[in-house]
């Protein structure tokens, strides 16, 4: 069975071998950051739902510090956006962080007005 490493990471008893497991994760999510493309399609997507008045929320297991990046690159501000380093909600596809962006854009859930991908 698998089991999500941030997770077995934060179980880790040895605090000395959880730190350098985190050190690591960050290392490899440096070089990720540094070496992010865009996917073909990305850019014309973002900038037609703009042109469309779509909100867009972003919920990730990533770091603040890489959405940023990504934000960067999309030339786009997510709002809310919802990453793993806010503590206020568990990771996906627990269903916390979607009620949270509907409330916050006054929507009612069920809605056909919401929709979550990925």
């Amino acid at each position: 069975s698998s089991q999500d490493i941030l997770e077995c990471v934060a179980q880790m008893v040895d605090e000395g071998e959880r730190e350098r497991i985190v050190g690591i994760i960050h290392d490899m999510e440096e070089v990720g950051r540094q070496t992010m493309e865009l996917l073909p399609g990305a850019m014309e997507l973002i900038q037609w739902l703009q042109s469309h008045d779509i909100p867009m929320a972003l919920v990730t297991r990533n770091t603040y510090e890489t959405t940023t990046v990504l934000s960067q690159k999309l030339e786009y501000t997510f709002s809310p956006l919802i990453a793993r380093d806010d503590d206020r909600y568990p990771p996906k596809p627990n269903p916390t962080a979607l009620h949270a962006i509907a409330q916050e854009w006054q929507i009612s859930l069920p809605s056909e007005s919401l929709v979550m991908v990925g």
